[in-house]
């Protein structure tokens, strides 16, 4: 793997923007700032912008404190087998202890046009 993959996954995104299920928060709109592959470890970098669906009471103060945050990086780790998954051709990729990241033009794009609805439901079925 190499710095390809940070291409592949992010080359082509929907007003710079990715759909991020954090490890212990709420799904959440964020700006894409830079990706990096070195020592068998995807490290992305963004920034918090909103969230997708209504926020649950247990999310709200994790929330605040990253959308605060200049910078949030998450890390896939490589190394560690059957752990990490990743999707190149539909832009995605899941931790099964950690994150997942949706990077896909037309998902986000659709996400985002949903959540102007007030659609929640029809998101979940897109992203669970």
């Amino acid at each position: 793997m190499t710095k390809e993959i940070c291409q592949q996954l992010f080359d082509n995104l929907y007003d710079n923007k990715i759909i991020l299920l954090p490890g212990l928060g709420p799904f959440c709109f964020c700006e894409f700032l830079k990706c990096d592959f070195k020592d068998n470890k995807l490290s992305i970098h963004l920034k918090v912008l909103e969230p997708v669906v209504k926020l649950k009471q247990r999310y709200k103060i994790w929330f605040e404190k990253e959308l605060n945050e200049d910078v949030t990086e998450i890390q896939f780790n490589f190394l560690l087998e059957n752990i990490v998954f990743l999707k190149i051709e539909q832009q995605y990729i899941m931790s099964i202890y950690g994150s997942s990241i949706w990077a896909n033009y037309d998902i986000v794009k659709k996400v985002y046009e949903l959540k102007a609805q007030n659609l929640d439901e029809e998101i979940y079925r897109i992203l669970v």
